[in-house]
Protein backbone atom coordinates (compact mmCIF):
# COMPACT_ATOMS: atom_id res chain seq x y z
CA UNK A 1 0.00 0.00 0.00
CA UNK A 2 1.36 3.40 -0.91
CA UNK A 3 0.46 5.23 2.44
CA UNK A 4 2.00 2.44 4.59
CA UNK A 5 5.33 2.36 2.19
CA UNK A 6 5.39 6.02 2.62
CA UNK A 7 4.84 6.28 6.55
CA UNK A 8 7.93 3.70 6.62
CA UNK A 9 10.32 5.36 4.00
CA UNK A 10 9.83 8.23 6.21
CA UNK A 11 10.59 6.86 9.20
CA UNK A 12 13.69 5.21 8.07
CA UNK A 13 14.88 7.74 5.96
CA UNK A 14 18.60 8.92 6.63
CA UNK A 15 19.29 12.22 7.89
CA UNK A 16 19.83 14.87 5.74
CA UNK A 17 20.64 17.73 8.22
CA UNK A 18 24.22 18.60 7.55
CA UNK A 19 26.47 17.03 10.72
CA UNK A 20 28.50 20.15 11.30
CA UNK A 21 25.17 22.50 11.93
CA UNK A 22 23.62 19.79 14.52
CA UNK A 23 26.94 19.51 16.69
CA UNK A 24 26.92 23.65 16.27
CA UNK A 25 23.04 23.64 17.44
CA UNK A 26 24.14 21.07 20.43
CA UNK A 27 26.84 23.37 21.84
CA UNK A 28 24.66 26.73 21.71
CA UNK A 29 21.86 25.17 23.51
CA UNK A 30 24.68 23.39 26.13
CA UNK A 31 25.35 26.99 26.57
CA UNK A 32 22.14 27.97 27.12
CA UNK A 33 21.11 24.95 29.62
CA UNK A 34 24.46 26.09 31.37
CA UNK A 35 24.23 29.50 31.44
CA UNK A 36 20.40 29.44 32.86
CA UNK A 37 20.95 26.83 35.42
CA UNK A 38 23.40 29.00 37.27
CA UNK A 39 20.04 31.22 38.91
CA UNK A 40 18.61 27.83 40.55
CA UNK A 41 22.19 27.09 41.73
CA UNK A 42 22.49 30.46 43.58
CA UNK A 43 19.21 30.52 44.79
CA UNK A 44 19.31 27.35 46.09
CA UNK A 45 22.72 28.40 47.98
CA UNK A 46 20.61 30.68 50.22
CA UNK A 47 19.73 27.46 51.89
CA UNK A 48 22.02 25.01 50.56
CA UNK A 49 26.12 25.90 50.34
CA UNK A 50 27.29 25.50 46.69
CA UNK A 51 30.92 26.11 45.38
CA UNK A 52 31.30 28.68 43.14
CA UNK A 53 33.30 25.61 40.97
CA UNK A 54 29.68 23.93 40.40
CA UNK A 55 28.77 27.35 38.73
CA UNK A 56 31.73 26.96 36.43
CA UNK A 57 31.34 23.41 35.59
CA UNK A 58 28.02 24.03 34.94
CA UNK A 59 28.68 26.38 32.25
CA UNK A 60 31.50 24.59 30.33
CA UNK A 61 29.93 20.95 31.07
CA UNK A 62 26.32 21.20 29.42
CA UNK A 63 27.73 21.77 25.54
CA UNK A 64 30.66 19.11 25.78
CA UNK A 65 27.56 16.77 27.12
CA UNK A 66 25.19 17.99 24.79
CA UNK A 67 26.90 17.21 21.72
CA UNK A 68 27.89 13.76 23.06
CA UNK A 69 24.39 13.15 23.79
CA UNK A 70 23.93 14.14 19.77
CA UNK A 71 26.85 12.00 18.92
CA UNK A 72 25.57 8.76 20.34
CA UNK A 73 21.66 9.49 19.69
CA UNK A 74 23.06 9.95 15.33
CA UNK A 75 25.08 6.55 16.07
CA UNK A 76 21.99 4.68 17.26
CA UNK A 77 19.51 6.72 15.25
CA UNK A 78 21.03 7.97 12.36
CA UNK A 79 18.79 5.99 9.94
CA UNK A 80 15.57 6.30 11.97
CA UNK A 81 14.23 9.98 11.65
CA UNK A 82 11.41 9.84 14.04
CA UNK A 83 13.89 8.63 17.06
CA UNK A 84 16.48 11.27 15.53
CA UNK A 85 13.77 14.02 15.84
CA UNK A 86 12.98 12.74 19.08
CA UNK A 87 16.51 13.01 20.03
CA UNK A 88 16.65 16.85 19.34
CA UNK A 89 13.40 17.91 20.65
CA UNK A 90 14.51 16.26 24.10
CA UNK A 91 17.31 18.46 24.10
CA UNK A 92 15.86 21.32 23.29
CA UNK A 93 12.94 20.23 25.87
CA UNK A 94 16.17 20.32 28.73
CA UNK A 95 17.11 24.21 27.29
CA UNK A 96 13.24 24.83 28.14
CA UNK A 97 13.61 23.36 31.43
CA UNK A 98 16.54 25.22 32.39
CA UNK A 99 15.18 28.26 30.58
CA UNK A 100 12.11 27.97 32.91
CA UNK A 101 14.30 27.71 36.34
CA UNK A 102 16.25 29.85 35.44
CA UNK A 103 13.59 32.48 34.95
CA UNK A 104 12.26 31.54 37.85
CA UNK A 105 14.87 31.43 40.14
CA UNK A 106 16.30 34.92 38.79
CA UNK A 107 13.37 36.37 39.54
CA UNK A 108 12.74 34.91 43.25
CA UNK A 109 17.09 35.71 44.16
CA UNK A 110 16.46 39.04 42.88
CA UNK A 111 12.82 40.37 44.54
CA UNK A 112 14.15 37.68 47.82
CA UNK A 113 10.07 36.89 47.69
CA UNK A 114 9.45 33.08 47.51
CA UNK A 115 5.55 32.59 48.49
CA UNK A 116 2.75 34.58 47.77
CA UNK A 117 1.26 35.51 44.50
CA UNK A 118 4.06 36.62 43.06
CA UNK A 119 6.23 33.52 42.11
CA UNK A 120 3.06 32.11 40.29
CA UNK A 121 3.19 35.56 37.98
CA UNK A 122 7.57 34.49 38.12
CA UNK A 123 6.41 31.06 37.38
CA UNK A 124 4.06 32.58 33.92
CA UNK A 125 6.95 34.91 32.83
CA UNK A 126 9.35 31.75 32.64
CA UNK A 127 6.87 29.45 31.19
CA UNK A 128 6.49 32.15 28.18
CA UNK A 129 10.12 32.46 28.02
CA UNK A 130 11.07 28.26 27.75
CA UNK A 131 7.97 27.83 25.60
CA UNK A 132 9.59 31.00 23.49
CA UNK A 133 12.66 29.13 23.27
CA UNK A 134 10.84 25.60 22.34
CA UNK A 135 9.13 27.32 19.21
CA UNK A 136 11.97 28.82 17.56
CA UNK A 137 14.47 25.52 18.00
CA UNK A 138 11.96 23.30 17.57
CA UNK A 139 10.50 24.84 14.30
CA UNK A 140 14.02 25.51 12.96
CA UNK A 141 15.27 22.29 14.22
CA UNK A 142 13.35 19.44 15.53
CA UNK A 143 10.55 19.82 13.09
CA UNK A 144 12.17 22.12 10.57
CA UNK A 145 8.97 23.77 9.57
CA UNK A 146 10.49 25.62 6.65
CA UNK A 147 7.16 27.06 5.70
CA UNK A 148 6.57 31.02 5.94
CA UNK A 149 5.42 31.91 8.82
CA UNK A 150 1.43 33.51 9.16
CA UNK A 151 -0.53 35.28 11.73
CA UNK A 152 -2.50 32.14 11.54
CA UNK A 153 0.40 29.79 13.07
CA UNK A 154 1.28 32.82 15.47
CA UNK A 155 -2.31 32.93 16.84
CA UNK A 156 -2.07 29.01 17.48
CA UNK A 157 1.00 29.16 19.25
CA UNK A 158 -0.03 32.33 21.35
CA UNK A 159 -3.29 30.24 21.93
CA UNK A 160 -1.34 27.07 23.07
CA UNK A 161 1.14 28.93 25.35
CA UNK A 162 -1.59 31.44 26.97
CA UNK A 163 -3.66 27.73 28.06
CA UNK A 164 -0.82 26.39 29.34
CA UNK A 165 0.43 29.29 31.42
CA UNK A 166 -2.80 29.29 32.63
CA UNK A 167 -2.30 25.63 33.75
CA UNK A 168 1.27 26.60 35.16
CA UNK A 169 0.36 29.66 37.24
CA UNK A 170 -2.24 27.41 39.05
CA UNK A 171 -0.01 24.40 39.74
CA UNK A 172 2.78 26.85 41.17
CA UNK A 173 0.40 28.98 42.87
CA UNK A 174 -1.67 25.53 44.43
CA UNK A 175 1.50 23.86 45.32
CA UNK A 176 3.73 26.94 46.72
CA UNK A 177 0.81 28.37 48.40
CA UNK A 178 -1.74 25.18 49.80
CA UNK A 179 0.64 21.88 50.26
CA UNK A 180 2.43 22.16 53.42
CA UNK A 181 6.22 21.17 52.45
CA UNK A 182 8.51 19.58 55.32
CA UNK A 183 10.60 21.11 57.97
CA UNK A 184 13.65 20.04 55.97
CA UNK A 185 12.75 21.89 52.55
CA UNK A 186 13.22 25.62 52.23
CA UNK A 187 10.76 27.75 50.58
CA UNK A 188 13.35 27.82 47.65
CA UNK A 189 13.49 24.83 47.11
CA UNK A 190 9.90 24.06 47.39
CA UNK A 191 8.97 26.77 44.93
CA UNK A 192 11.53 24.32 42.54
CA UNK A 193 9.83 21.50 43.45
CA UNK A 194 6.24 23.23 42.48
CA UNK A 195 8.07 24.52 39.34
CA UNK A 196 8.82 20.02 38.16
CA UNK A 197 5.27 19.61 38.88
CA UNK A 198 3.96 22.09 36.75
CA UNK A 199 6.23 21.85 33.98
CA UNK A 200 5.63 18.01 33.88
CA UNK A 201 1.72 18.64 33.32
CA UNK A 202 2.42 21.41 31.14
CA UNK A 203 4.91 19.56 28.65
CA UNK A 204 2.20 16.86 27.54
CA UNK A 205 0.14 20.10 26.59
CA UNK A 206 2.71 21.51 24.90
CA UNK A 207 4.15 18.65 23.02
CA UNK A 208 0.56 17.98 21.64
CA UNK A 209 0.05 21.60 20.65
CA UNK A 210 3.30 21.93 18.66
CA UNK A 211 3.19 18.25 17.25
CA UNK A 212 -0.46 18.00 15.61
CA UNK A 213 -1.29 21.90 15.61
CA UNK A 214 1.44 24.79 14.82
CA UNK A 215 4.15 22.13 13.13
CA UNK A 216 1.43 19.94 11.73
CA UNK A 217 2.40 20.59 7.94
CA UNK A 218 6.08 20.25 8.67
CA UNK A 219 5.11 16.71 9.85
CA UNK A 220 3.50 15.88 6.78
Amino acid sequence: MPNNAQAQAAIQRPLQAPRARDYEYAVILGFIIGLFLIPTEMNLAKQHHISVYIYWLTFFAFPVLAVIGLFITRLLFSRIAVLWQFSKFALIGISNTAINFGVLNFLSFASGIDTGLLPAIFAAVAFFAATTNSYIWNSHWSFKNNNQRTPAEFLQFFVITFIGSIINIGVVYLVVNKIHHGANISPQLWLNIANVIATLIVMFWDFSGFKFIVFRSAEK
